[in-house]
C-alpha cells in the first residue's frame, strides 16, 4: 500500500503543475505555488523533484506536516504537484544547433524524421560524436544524429533525428598508388571538391599537411588521403647508410653504419656497424646521421 501510494504521488495530478528547474523542490518552489510557505527558507530541501514526463504531487497531509515543522500557521491546503515542462522539439531549432559543429556553419540540413516525445526544458546539444549512423549506397536515407537535452546539471533527455547534410569540401586525393612509409611527394596528389560530410575518418584538406607524410599503410590511386592514416617521415629509413658519431670529452670518431631499423630525430634506432657486422642502439640525429656514447660503443664494439 505505501508503495501503491508513493506511484501515485508521483504520477496522478490534481490539477495543473508548476514548473520545476532543478533536481530536488526547494522551500522557494513551495512558496511560489502557495504563498502560505511565504516563510519556508528558500533553499529548504523538500525532496527530489519528478523525472521528465512524470509529477511530484504534495498532498494536504504532507504540506501540513511541513508547515508544522517550520512554524507556520497549519490550515487547510490544496494538493500541489511539480513537473518540467515539456515540449516537442521543432526541426528548425535542430538545424540551428546541428549548424554550431565546425565545418557545418553553412551546409544545407534537413531533418528527414526526428523523436517526437516531448523533451524538457533545456539546452539542445547535438555533438559529433552522436552522428552514429551512415548508410551505404543511399543517400536518400540520411544519417541518424543522436543528441541530448541538458535540462539540469549532468542530466540529459536523448533525443535524435534523421538527418541530410550536405556541404562543398575539399579532399585531397591519391594520384598514383602510394606504400606504406613511402615519403608524398605534392605530384603524387590533387584537391577535388565535394559534396557531403562526416565527422569520422576526416580527409586531410590542405596539399602541405601532406607533402613529405608517409602513408600508416598502402593507399590506391583515386584513393581519399585519410588525416588518421599519415605520419611524420622518418629521417632515417631500414636499409639507409648513416655516420655514426661517437663523442664525449676529448674522444671523437665515426664509423660507417646501416640502419636496421627506422626512426626520427630524437628516436632510437638499431644500427650495424658495416665493418664488424655487430649492431647497437643509436640516437638518430639528422638524416643520414646518428650518434651513441662511447659506453654504448665499447660494450657493442662499435669500433672493431
Amino acid at each position: 500500500m505505501i508503495a501503491f501510494g508513493l506511484l501515485l504521488a508521483l504520477t496522478n495530478s490534481p490539477g495543473a503543475c508548476h514548473a520545476v528547474d532543478s533536481m530536488r523542490i526547494f522551500g522557494r518552489d513551495l512558496a511560489a505555488a502557495d504563498s502560505s510557505f511565504a516563510g519556508l527558507a528558500p533553499d529548504l530541501s523538500l525532496g527530489y523533484a519528478p523525472s521528465p514526463g512524470l509529477q511530484r504531487i504534495f498532498r494536504t497531509a504532507e504540506l501540513a506536516r511541513i508547515a508544522r515543522a517550520h512554524g507556520l500557521v497549519a490550515g487547510t491546503f490544496n494538493e500541489i504537484c511539480f513537473e518540467w515542462p515539456l515540449a516537442v522539439l521543432e526541426p528548425e531549432r535542430m538545424i540551428s544547433v546541428m549548424r554550431r559543429n565546425p565545418g557545418l556553419e553553412k551546409a544545407q540540413i534537413d531533418v528527414l524524421e526526428y523523436d517526437r516525445h516531448p523533451a524538457p526544458r533545456g539546452e539542445l546539444m547535438f555533438p559529433p560524436t552522436g552522428l552514429v549512423s551512415i548508410p551505404s549506397g543511399d543517400s536518400k536515407a540520411g544519417v541518424v544524429w543522436r543528441g541530448y537535452v541538458q535540462y539540469a546539471p549532468n542530466q540529459r533527455f536523448a533525443i535524435w533525428a534523421r538527418v541530410k547534410i550536405a556541404v562543398t569540401q575539399k579532399r585531397i586525393v591519391a594520384n598514383r598508388a602510394l606504400r606504406a612509409g613511402e615519403p608524398i611527394l605534392s605530384g603524387d596528389l590533387r584537391v577535388e571538391e565535394y559534396q557531403g560530410f562526416s565527422f569520422h575518418g576526416a580527409g586531410a584538406t590542405q596539399l602541405d599537411d601532406v607533402v613529405s607524410q608517409t602513408p600508416r599503410r598502402a593507399i590506391r590511386e583515386g584513393d581519399v588521403i585519410l588525416s588518421n592514416l599519415l605520419e611524420p617521415a622518418k629521417d632515417v629509413k631500414r636499409g639507409d647508410s648513416v655516420e655514426v658519431t661517437v663523442a664525449e670529452n676529448n674522444l671523437l670518431f665515426h664509423v660507417d653504419g646501416q640502419a636496421e631499423t627506422a626512426g626520427r630525430r630524437g628516436e632510437t634506432i638499431l644500427v650495424r656497424n658495416l665493418t664488424s657486422g655487430k649492431k647497437f642502439q643509436a640516437k638518430v640525429d639528422a638524416p643520414g646521421r646518428v650518434s651513441v656514447s662511447p659506453q654504448v660503443a665499447l660494450k657493442k664494439g662499435i669500433s672493431e
